[in-house]
């Protein structure tokens, strides 16, 4: 498969790497860890079957048992009155990251713009709501994301169901990472010192069901409730075009508008309709690369741009199919990502250094592997020979601290290498230091007018 040109996602059996873990002489591993490289390197997309996510925990992130009908946990949460859903809206907390997203919160930028620029006419709200969650911590490091989630009380097990998912998320990704560490010839625990405290995200998002159309006009199809942003966007779609920003998106989602929503943009602007069911339309859970494993693997592995469009209406014959079909997608993707502090930086994989030589003997480079390596040494020197769909201005070859990486796509105008930040505080703290001399001054002048 040539690089860019794919048509679907490839479908990788994982259940190698589970039985016989990083043990690359094993024919069954040597196999599997191919797919997975080559899906990661050709696609930036693949399906994963026989992950040992249960059913049962996927039942329970994603459906609960009512009177009528299966209701997923995240769109029951969604159902609720919006003012019991702002009791937990991100405005909440001083990072404004944790908690509900209303619709037509969220904008989507385009995916080529530089970061710490503003581009009105690419900017539109997006068509969906959302509830995130992001690694809870105190630590001082982690500011301004140093606060503890927000949950709801309404499904009252949604917070236990949800931390019993982060764990068994999180163990699926160190094995994904193991896997793929193998597939770029490393030693298999390559990756295990930067993520062992992985600063994971996690959301549940709503996708409502046919709104695409009129939304730019006053028609009654306008979402019912209004942007809770001061802003006079257009509303896109879904989820406008983007990458993701992280290191690996694993995500699950309901089983009825599961195949005609994602949808992957190749090298030729194609919009490829993302396919979720193995060979016995069983669905599989689909993961991704973001564009910090890109960086990570000097462009070997794809950090592909995406969108999801939102599902149309279906035909229900029943009470409880039009209360289940007709809410709209739900799905649930994991961000698994590395440590706060750890210093992310291109391997170079023409000098051999990383090399493992043990996973070598049993899995050699292929041609357009051999042929990628003999590319990647000028990206040391030019970020702008780096093979990507678009490309962030300080991914340049420099150690990229993983902490600053995730404010900088959080805020876009943050005082972390921001070219406005020196100048802006410079000027905050003139402002400071003309406030404190304009109030010894009056003090002075108090006292002594006091005195006369």
């Amino acid at each position: 498969m040539a690089r860019y040109a794919f048509k679907k996602i490839p479908i990788v059996d994982i259940e190698p790497l589970l039985c016989y873990g990083a043990d690359i002489s094993k024919k069954a591993v040597q196999q599997c860890v191919t797919e997975l490289h080559r899906s990661s390197r050709d696609v930036g997309f693949v399906s994963i079957t026989s992950h040992r996510v249960s059913k049962e925990l996927q039942k329970d992130v994603l459906y609960k048992i009512l009177e009528f009908s299966k209701k997923i946990y995240s769109r029951q949460f969604f159902a609720l009155p919006l003012e019991e859903k702002m009791e937990i809206h991100i405005a909440k907390y001083k990072d404004g990251k944790r908690g509900y997203q209303r619709l037509g919160q969220n904008v989507t930028q385009d995916g080529k713009k530089p970061l710490c620029t503003t581009n009105q006419k690419k900017k539109k709200k997006d068509i969906h709501e959302g509830f995130d969650l992001l690694r809870p911590t105190n630590d001082p490091k982690h500011w301004p994301l140093n606060t503890p989630n927000l949950w709801p009380t309404n499904p009252a097990d949604y917070k236990e169901v949800m931390e019993e998912y982060v764990k068994t998320m999180s163990q699926l990704g160190h094995l994904l990472m193991r896997g793929m560490a193998l597939g770029l010839r490393l030693s298999p625990d390559f990756f295990n010192s930067f993520m062992n405290e992985s600063f994971w995200i996690m959301r549940s998002i709503h996708y409502p069901v046919g709104l695409n159309q009129n939304l730019n006009s006053n028609h009654s199809t306008q979402p019912s409730q209004p942007s809770s942003v001061d802003n006079d966007y257009p509303w896109g779609i879904g989820c406008g075009e983007h990458r993701d920003y992280g290191c690996l998106t694993m995500i699950i989602q309901d089983e009825v508008y599961g195949n005609e929503c994602l949808q992957l943009r190749n090298r030729n602007n194609e919009w490829i309709t993302a396919n979720t069911n193995d060979e016995r339309g069983q669905q599989c859970l689909v993961i991704n690369i973001g564009d910090m494993l890109h960086y990570w693997s000097h462009g070997f592995y794809q950090s592909t741009p995406h969108r999801v469009l939102n599902p149309k209406p279906v035909p229900t014959f029943s009470l409880s199919d039009k209360l289940y079909h007709n809410t709209g997608r739900v799905s649930v993707p994991f961000f698994f990502e590395p440590n706060w502090d750890a210093l992310v930086q291109p391997i170079d994989f023409s000098s051999q250094q990383h090399a493992d030589p043990y996973t070598l003997k049993f899995l050699p480079w292929d041609d357009i592997d051999t042929q990628f390596i003999g590319r990647t040494h000028p990206f040391q020197t030019n970020a702008k020979s780096f093979d990507v769909i678009g490309s962030y201005d300080y991914f340049d070859g420099r150690p990229v601290l993983f902490g600053d990486h995730l404010k900088k796509n959080f805020w876009p105008i943050s005082c972390i290498n921001c070219p406005l930040s020196p100048f802006l505080l410079f000027f905050l703290n003139c402002l400071l230091f003309m406030s404190f001399f304009i109030y010894i001054f009056a003090e002075a002048r108090y006292k002594s007018t006091k005195i006369l």
